[in-house]
């Protein structure tokens, strides 16, 4: 019996990864009770993170550390940076 489509559209990539990144991902997936990385599971890894990428934000430290543009970024969650900035914007004060 087939699978059923997906409701999502889906976009083949095939990527290089250096060894080393490779191995550790491929340690970080493994499965032992399957005796290998589990199937779909590269997929959903990349898919995990390229979620927390795209709705992530970036906030400049620069402000509050004197240092240059762009030396001290910390990335996280909406909620998270503005509760970051709250917190700094309050020590300024």
């Amino acid at each position: 019996m087939p699978r059923k489509a997906s409701p999502t559209p889906a976009l083949s990539i095939h990527l290089h990864l250096p060894a080393e990144i490779g191995t550790r991902l491929q340690l970080h997936l493994f499965s032992e009770v399957e005796g290998k990385v589990p199937y779909g599971a590269y997929q959903a890894f990349v898919t995990a993170r390229l979620h927390e990428f795209f709705s992530g934000r970036l906030l400049d430290l620069a402000p509050w550390t004197g240092q240059p543009e762009c030396a001290n970024l910390v990335r996280g969650n909406q909620q998270t940076i503005e509760l970051l900035t709250a917190l700094l914007e309050g020590d300024r004060k």
